[in-house]
């Protein structure tokens, strides 16, 4: 059964520093936002508000399941920047207990830090969970070895670990 009346309010705090990790949150392969995925579960079904407390111009997205920093528009269920005025972001979504949501949680202009807190207000509980502490960016290339020949051209795809602090 989904509900939908408000009562209970949950609220997540923490801060984006220059060790947090950062992606590409504009597709132009720019890794330089900082971010924080944050796991959410809601212990009643139902429509949830969700929006951020800060200091700094923020921005919001909501994935469901799960969250792919090298491919953000994977499983992107909602995403909100000014919302909830002055700068927030608000996210409105109705919330299942048996899925995972991750709020991923990052500001509007590149590399700002900041302290922040979520807050989710709601039929329900909702549960946070901090999932990242850093994150390891794996990019594929193909390339073609040239040394002394053993057999005419050997292909391999070389894996480039790029970690980013």
């Amino acid at each position: 059964m989904t509900t939908s009346s408000p009562g209970q309010t949950s609220t997540y705090s923490s801060a984006l520093t220059t060790n947090s990790p950062r992606y590409d949150r504009t597709g132009r392969s720019l890794y330089n936002y900082y971010y924080e995925s944050i796991q959410i579960n809601a212990s009643v079904n139902g429509y949830y508000s969700i929006r951020s407390v800060s200091s700094v111009d923020t921005y919001g997205y909501l994935y469901a399941s799960s969250f792919d920093p090298l491919n953000p528009t994977v499983n992107l269920v909602g995403l909100n920047d000014d919302g909830a005025g002055n700068a927030q972001f608000l996210i409105s979504y109705n919330l299942q207990t048996n899925t995972r949501y991750i709020l991923v949680f990052t500001t509007y202009s590149a590399f700002v830090t900041a302290s922040f807190s979520v807050v989710a207000t709601g039929p329900g509980q909702v549960y946070f969970n901090l999932i990242n502490s850093q994150t390891t960016l794996t990019t594929r290339t193909n390339t073609v070895i040239t040394s002394p020949p053993i057999s005419t051209g050997i292909r391999k795809s070389i894996y480039r670990k790029i970690v980013f602090e």
